[in-house]
């Protein structure tokens, strides 16, 4: 298990598109990764 929380790039750009794009607002809010390491491979 890592030692940093992990994220699919699926879930990640899901989640992301459907609050920002689509403007779903039903669930819990994407998290902000400002300040964060984002790492896309």
């Amino acid at each position: 298990m890592p030692d940093f929380l992990t994220r699919s790039y699926a879930e990640v750009l899901l989640k992301l598109n459907s609050f920002y794009v689509d403007g779903v607002q039903d669930g819990p809010p994407p998290p902000d990764y400002t300040g964060n390491i984002v790492l896309i491979g």
